[in-house]
């Protein structure tokens, strides 16, 4: 009889170690899940960002300078109604001279995007900057 008894504390024993174990990996999947979710979206707020750097270097180099905006909502779904933010930044025109042989000078203007969106710990946000140059 007493083997009884023992044989039903190793079963409990023994499906503590496997529920403990359980529990601890469903936690892992669900960290995994939530980490997998934060990538996915910084992807695509980089996608955004350098597409709208390639629509922006695509113009004339004077019209670049009128195409500054802040918070465009960007249509991508996401879950929980989050949506995408674009601000995009040109700054006026810049001067740089350069030594060669003679002197020259660089126009250029710096363009910056950045694009946020809605994360568990508040908003997360990709920045992009790039230099156009006067031809």
């Amino acid at each position: 009889m007493a083997q009884r008894g023992y044989i039903l504390l190793e079963a409990m024993i023994g499906g503590a170690l496997v529920s403990t174990v359980l529990l601890s990996l469903f936690g892992h999947v669900g960290e995994a899940q939530v980490e997998s979710t934060r990538q996915s979206r910084m992807i695509t707020a980089e996608q955004i960002a350098l597409r709208d750097i390639e629509e922006v270097r695509s113009l004339p180099f004077g019209t670049a300078a009128n195409t500054s905006i802040r918070d465009r909502s960007v249509a991508v779904p996401m879950p929980n109604n989050g949506s995408y933010l674009l601000e995009r930044t040109v700054s006026a025109e810049q001067i740089e001279k350069v030594k060669t042989s003679q002197d020259v000078s660089i126009v250029y203007r710096d363009i910056t995007v950045r694009v946020s969106f809605p994360d568990r710990v508040g908003r997360r946000a990709v920045t992009t900057t790039t230099r156009m140059y006067r031809e």
